[in-house]
């Protein structure tokens, strides 16, 4: 189990919300981008949008890894709100 003063992907110090700055630095780089998908491509999803990203062989170590944790909780969600 994950201490809750730690990043929610990693075991570093976490920021005020979940994620290191590394962590963080990647989750507010994946919005900005999301913003400009989103603007290029009218109808992409967000769930969409990291499912590219994952597959872009040039994406970033921290950027894959929240990546993966967002569509993680995307999923959760799913299962949540179907049930």
């Amino acid at each position: 189990m994950k201490n809750e003063k730690t990043c929610t992907i990693c075991d570093r110090p976490r920021l005020e919300k979940s994620y290191c700055t590394f962590h963080r630095t990647a989750y507010e780089n994946l919005k900005r981008g999301f913003k400009k998908w989103k603007y290029a491509y009218v109808s992409i999803t967000y769930e969409d949008y990291l499912l590219r990203i994952l597959t872009i062989k040039e994406t970033g170590k921290w950027v894959r890894d929240v990546a993966l944790h967002q569509m993680k909780k995307t999923e959760l969600a799913a299962k949540v709100v179907s049930n």
